[in-house]
């Protein structure tokens, strides 16, 4: 593994999204961010990358959804008020690092038309 990165790869997440369900008293039901990459981890765990704002510098940077229960959908799966309501980089609540996610894909990431299927 590199001292610079815990990923073996990462590819473009086209269209695919984290989605979380809020906790009551927040705004909408649901938050939803976009993701940017998926990452294949050292140990073949598989984990979506989302890009937030470095705390220090201000420059993006890649990091995996909070750590809550949620979903990865693709764009196809999400409602017309998710797809309005989706995070941007600017939204994305500032962290100097973000544990990553507790949610682990399976092995074969799911293709668009998998997700049509569904």
């Amino acid at each position: 593994m590199s001292d610079l990165s815990p990923y073996k790869q990462i590819i473009p997440a086209t269209d695919w999204y984290f989605r979380h369900d809020n906790v009551p008293g927040e705004h909408g039901e649901s938050t939803v961010y976009q993701l940017a990459a998926w990452a294949l981890k050292e140990n073949g765990d598989i984990v979506g990358l989302v890009t937030v704002r470095d705390i220090d510098t201000g420059h993006p940077k890649l990091v995996t959804p909070p750590p809550v229960p949620g979903d990865y959908l693709h764009k196809e799966q999400l409602t017309d008020d998710e797809k309005r309501g989706r995070k941007s980089v600017e939204s994305f609540p500032p962290q100097a690092s973000v544990p990553e996610a507790s949610l682990i894909l399976p092995a074969k990431i799911p293709s668009a038309a998998d997700a049509a299927a569904q």
